[in-house]
């Protein structure tokens, strides 16, 4: 799966399993992932307030989009 903005920018998620009412946090600064913290590992935000982004699952199909607040 992946979460990208129009501009190319985008985070591949680990392999990984989700469980009912379980949520994961992704960050586009360094740390240590954990089952429900990933870290993207830039030094600057991934995406500015307005910006558009996807999230697409493994087939490339489009999930869900979001507008970055």
């Amino acid at each position: 799966w992946t979460i990208s903005a129009v501009d190319g920018d985008t985070f591949t998620f680990p392999a990984l399993t989700l469980f009912t009412d379980v949520q994961v946090r992704v960050n586009s600064t360094a740390g240590s992932s954990t089952p429900s913290e990933l870290y993207w590992g830039r030094t600057e935000p991934a995406w500015t307030g307005g910006e558009m982004i996807t999230l697409r699952n493994a087939a490339g199909n489009v999930v869900d989009t979001y507008i970055v607040p």
